[in-house]
Parts: structure tokens; C-alpha cells; sequence
């Protein structure tokens, strides 16, 4: 016998409502902007009297826009996870940049109403939230900066501080994912030039 406990009709349906509630949220607050959507806007969206959000989410709004934000960075984290085992021995230094470049591009792009909402919503974060995406932050590069470290074992790029390559790397991408949401689509004047070639190329030229 299972020793997992059998969740109630009443359980299953209270997981459905909080990840409806999150999913109308999310929807509005990309749509909208935090501020300029209220906890009615929310309810009328899914047919659910207005008190009942609190039931699911005491603080209101607030405690959904964290929620989204924990989430979405996890399925980021996650995302990243499964693009770093895409990584083969014989793929060049080049090659390994331009796929987790194009990977962690797309990884926004799947989920572009987070994406909004984490730029436009930053300034709301607060310190339990910094320090929640920091701690994900720095493993992420930790594993980049063992990347590149091993690399340059190999003699593919110099020897450098590896944190701050993986930085370096890993800013450049967020800006240009940024740049992007912003309606700028290229950062140079040659347009038939893939804006992430561009910066690795770059980024190589001063690390080989």
C-alpha cells in the first residue's frame, strides 16, 4: 500500500484554484501591469467572488506576484539544467555559447508573460525575493564558470576569473533578452548578423 496520502476532492480542487487564480494573474499582470490590475479584475476574470482570493492567497496580490516570480525563476533554473546536458565533447567553445546563448533566449521566449513581468515588475521585488533569485543566480553561475574553467584545461580560452567570464556571459544574454522585449531586435548595423554570434565572437576575441 501507497504510503502517500490520498488528497480529498476538496484538496485537488483548491490546487486547481490557486493555479487558476496564479495563470489569470500572471495573464493580467503582463497585460496591465501590477498596479493597474485589481483583485476584482482577477476574480471577475474566473467567475470567483472577490473575498475568496484571500482564502487562497492571504496577502492578496502581492503573495501572487511572488508566487510567479519563485516559480517562473525555478522553471528557468530548470530549463538551464536540461540545455547544459545538450552539451557535447566535441562541440567548440563557439559552438557551446551560441547554443546556451540561443537556449536561454528561448527559455524567455516559451514563457513570454513572466518575461514582462519580471522586467517590468522588478522594483516590487522584496528582500526574501532578492535573496531567493540570487541564491539561483549564483548557482547558475557556478556551473557556467565550471564550464569555462574546464575549457580552458583544455586550452580553448585563456586563464581567467571564470565567475566573472560567466557573468560577463550570462548579463550580456539577459540584455539582449531585454532588448529584445523592448522592441530592439539588433545591435548592430549589419541586420543579417545573429545578435548572439555577435556578442560571442566578441566575448571570444578577448578570452582566446
Amino acid at each position: 500500500m501507497s504510503s502517500r496520502k490520498k488528497m480529498t476532492s476538496r484538496e485537488l480542487q483548491a490546487i486547481e484554484r490557486k493555479q487558476q487564480l496564479l495563470k489569470t494573474s500572471k495573464k493580467l499582470f503582463a497585460q496591465n501591469g501590477y498596479c493597474s490590475t485589481s483583485v476584482r479584475s482577477i476574480t471577475k476574470s474566473i467567475g470567483m467572488a472577490d473575498g475568496l482570493i484571500y482564502h487562497y492567497f492571504p496577502n492578496g496580490k502581492m503573495q501572487i506576484l511572488k508566487s510567479l516570480f519563485k516559480e517562473g525563476n525555478e522553471t528557468l533554473d530548470k530549463h538551464l539544467c536540461e540545455t547544459l546536458k545538450g552539451i557535447k565533447d566535441e562541440m567548440t567553445l563557439r559552438e557551446v555559447m551560441i547554443y546556451l546563448g540561443n537556449n536561454f533566449k528561448e527559455n524567455y521566449r516559451k514563457d513570454d508573460e513572466f518575461a514582462s513581468i519580471i522586467f517590468r515588475e522588478k522594483d516590487l521585488l522584496e528582500d526574501d525575493d532578492v535573496d531567493f533569485l540570487s541564491e539561483i543566480f549564483k548557482k547558475q553561475l557556478n556551473i557556467l564558470a565550471d564550464f569555462f574553467k574546464k575549457r580552458a584545461e583544455k586550452g580553448e580560452m585563456k586563464k581567467l576569473d571564470f565567475e566573472m567570464v560567466a557573468y560577463q556571459f550570462m548579463s550580456t544574454i539577459i540584455t539582449l533578452v531585454m532588448m529584445e522585449y523592448m522592441g530592439i531586435h539588433h545591435i548592430c548595423e549589419q541586420n543579417d548578423v545573429d545578435d548572439i554570434e555577435k556578442v560571442v565572437d566578441f566575448m571570444l576575441n578577448l578570452w582566446v
